[in-house]
């Protein structure tokens, strides 16, 4: 089995087309899709302006295959590296 991941902040409350290609092509390449999701622990604002359960919804509405996962911002980039590698250990 191979394994795709795709990561992004994906804030917007519905898949534009841009999105949808990205993923499909992921999608089709490979017998399982992974879609990471960044949250920020931050409020919401103008730069974050959704909650990840909405965002996570507007993927599984079109993907309801794919695993959606949120990782969270880190301070540096070492420990977010390694939260990326903690979420897909169990997929291999």
């Amino acid at each position: 089995m191979s394994v795709g991941v795709a990561l992004g902040r994906w804030q917007i409350a519905n898949l534009h087309e841009g999105h949808i290609a990205f993923l499909s092509s992921v999608a089709a390449k490979h017998s399982r899709l992974i879609v990471l999701v960044g949250t920020s622990p931050a409020q919401l604002n103008a730069h974050d302006p959704l909650p990840p359960f909405c965002r996570i919804d507007a993927i599984r509405t079109i993907f309801p295959q794919a695993t959606i996962l949120p990782v969270m911002d880190q301070e540096d980039d070492q420990a977010w590296s390694d939260e990326v590698d903690h979420l897909l250990r169990p997929f291999g």
